[in-house]
């Protein structure tokens, strides 16, 4: 009985043995796929990252030269003397530090710089060169600005090239449909390198032919690839995408003197000694990949990214697997110094359940350090999103504020305000704790506010009673601009003064009800028009809403109701 006994336990302890081996194998496959995921996934973010951050860099410096360039189609600038070019192109300088030298040119050989003269930003050096007039010469002033406009130092220098033959000249004088064209990184006359777009028209009162250009330095770039880390030892480069040469060092830079780092701009990789980024460029673009180098295993990407239509970039990243596998190896290394131990001291088999447990539970919350990953790449995604629709109402804002025709202020007054609803909802679902669903108490007031001034001009009093209802984000953004409309519409339909505007939203039955009502006679829907009417119409088919006009002696309230939904992508909302 007592050797039965035994060997039922025997058997027991070496089906345990076996189940738990079995088990163990599993979790080491688990965990070797593991790390793979993290290194995708970290490289994978790296990548996303610095294309975002990129396009931060460099969007805002073709929006503002489009900007420029159309107010010198206008002649805003044409009677402009020296201190006045200054007053307007330094402040541009100074705003977006990318930016590091602007330049006017034409086709009679002239070209006016503007640059800074030190770090302090009250000293500004002129460069003026006049090929046609002077001959190969260029004329320098340097200019105190810290109180008033102070020349302060008057010299010339001969001329070494003509801008005319510059390339920046001569291919945005090429570019199809006068587009803005980025030239290969060059030396500039400072001695610094980089990258300049220029940006060419027409005069429309001479035979002309005018660029615009604006330089951005190298180390500008390295300085953006150097903020952008996801581990201790990550690299990211960023290279011309023709000929493979560095414009953008990585972190381990940081501290290399400045002078190094300008003497090896546009080498290639096997000239600077990094045999990892060497191994990276010969896998193919766009394809994470896991390599060994000296060593030491990398995972890595080599991504295009497109500044525009003539210029594009090559973007590297390198990750050492030993900067996120530590903890990994070490929980393998335990495991299977316990399965060891488990293999000599069978009998104590069962005492390892709870370590299964924690290692199931530490499992568990890799994989939602993982789901956290993913739902703050969604909220950069919202960010950068509310950064983009925050930058066009700005560049509005500032058109409106330089244009004196009050019909067009009003157009780019009421353009402003769709762009802010529209950002109002991106920072709302940005701070929100869900993705999909946003409270409209949250959102509404500041829809409502937006149009605020124009109706304390009359008097008139805007009250709100908002119940705690949630609303899908894809359906928030068209309501968002459902209401901006309506106020837009009400703020032109001539109120009477002293008057009040109530706005009363609740939910009954799975519905979203909005109620607009005024004390006015006006009918503000049916007298206006335009494209704020058109706009009313479409937003109401897109939320699938009714509309109903409720008339109470001289009050007017409309009703306006539609269907809380669930609509899911991001186009979603215009397919009700």
């Amino acid at each position: 009985m007592a050797n039965k006994v035994e060997q039922v336990t025997r058997y027991f302890a070496v089906g345990v043995v076996m189940i738990f081996a079995l088990v163990m194998g599993y979790i080491l496959y688990e965990l070797s796929g593991t790390k793979r995921y993290f290194g995708r996934q970290l490289v994978e973010q790296s990548s996303q990252r610095i294309q975002s951050e990129l396009d931060e860099f460099f969007k805002p410096i073709e929006n503002i030269m489009l900007t420029v360039k159309k107010q010198q189609e206008l002649n805003l600038l044409e009677n402009f003397d020296v201190v006045s070019l200054n007053r307007f192109l330094i402040p541009i300088i100074d705003r977006y530090p990318q930016v590091s030298s602007i330049a006017l040119a034409d086709s009679r050989g002239y070209e006016f710089n503007v640059l800074p003269a030190d770090s302090t930003g009250y000293y500004w050096l002129n460069r003026e060169v006049y090929v046609d007039k002077w001959g190969m010469k260029e004329k320098w002033q340097q200019w105190n600005f810290k109180d008033s406009p102070n020349r302060v130092r008057l010299w010339e220098e001969p001329l070494q090239t003509d801008p005319r033959n510059r390339a920046w000249f001569q291919n945005a004088l090429k570019e199809k449909s006068r587009q803005i064209y980025w030239a290969e990184p060059y030396a500039y006359m400072t001695g610094q390198l980089g990258l300049t777009a220029s940006v060419a028209w027409n005069s429309s009162v001479d035979t002309l032919q005018h660029i615009l250009a604006f330089d951005v330095t190298l180390d500008d770039l390295t300085k953006l690839s150097q903020t952008l880390s996801v581990t201790d030892n990550d690299k990211i480069f960023i290279l011309t995408k023709t000929n493979k040469e560095i414009v953008g060092f990585p972190k381990e830079y940081k501290e290399s003197d400045s002078s190094m780092i300008s003497n090896i701009y546009l080498s290639k990789p096997q000239e600077i000694g990094n045999p990892a980024l060497t191994k990276l460029l010969d896998h193919p673009n766009d394809t994470i990949v896991s390599f060994s180098s000296v060593g030491q295993n990398w995972w890595g990407i080599t991504k295009t990214y497109s500044i525009n239509s003539s210029q594009e970039l090559l973007i590297a990243v390198l990750v050492p697997e030993q900067d996120y596998a530590y903890e990994i190896n070490s929980t393998r290394n335990v495991m299977i110094f316990g399965f060891l131990l488990i293999l000599l001291l069978s009998s104590i088999l069962m005492l390892n359940h709870n370590k299964l447990i924690k290692l199931g539970v530490e499992l568990n919350r890799k994989n939602d350090q993982i789901n956290q990953q993913k739902d703050r790449l969604f909220a950069e995604v919202h960010h950068r999103v509310k950064n983009n629709l925050a930058v066009m109402a700005a560049l509005l804002e500032l058109e409106q504020m330089e244009n004196e025709n009050r019909e067009v202020q009003q157009v780019l007054i009421q353009s402003h305000r769709r762009i802010k609803s529209m950002a109002t909802i991106q920072e709302v679902m940005y701070k929100s704790d869900e993705l999909n669903r946003v409270f409209v108490a949250d959102f509404v007031p500041g829809i409502l506010n937006l149009s605020k001034s124009d109706f304390t001009k009359f008097g008139t009093t805007i009250n709100h009673s908002i119940d705690s209802v949630q609303i899908n984000t894809n359906q928030a953004l068209t309501y968002s601009l459902l209401l901006n409309e309506c106020m837009n519409c009400i703020s032109k339909s001539r109120m009477e003064e002293d008057k009040e505007l109530s706005f009363t939203i609740k939910q009954t039955e799975g519905h979203l009800i909005t109620e607009i009502g005024t004390d006015s006679k006006v009918d503000f829907f049916e007298t206006s028009a335009g494209i704020g009417k058109q706009l009313i119409t479409v937003l109401l088919s897109q939320l699938g809403a009714k509309i109903e006009k409720l008339r109470e002696d001289e009050d007017i309230t409309y009703i306006i109701s539609f269907v809380l939904k669930d609509k899911k992508g991001i186009a979603s909302n215009f397919n009700y």
